[in-house]
């Protein structure tokens, strides 16, 4: 098994040394290939949203308004279940 070491530093040089397997490279590698992916395809339906929103008058618009907004309503309503 082979490790790879990463060092972080900043502008002082003083830094985190992360030590990591092959594995572990792998799959950060992994992450970010699919992380990157994941914003390149919904980038564009974002930003054509966040246009129709804002620029256009249509039947409909709370509703598309609401279904964006329902995840950042429902993550903290199922965080304060779970956790409380």
């Amino acid at each position: 098994m082979i490790t790879y070491a990463i060092a972080i530093t900043n502008k002082n040089s003083t830094g985190l040394l992360l030590v990591l397997t092959e594995y572990e490279l792998e799959a950060l590698f992994l992450s970010l290939k699919i992380a990157s992916v994941a914003v390149i395809f919904s980038l564009p339906l974002g930003i054509g949203c966040a246009w129709l929103l804002a620029r256009r008058q249509f039947w409909g618009k709370s509703l598309l308004d609401g279904l964006i907004h329902l995840p950042l309503v429902l993550l903290h309503r199922w965080l304060l279940v779970i956790y409380c």
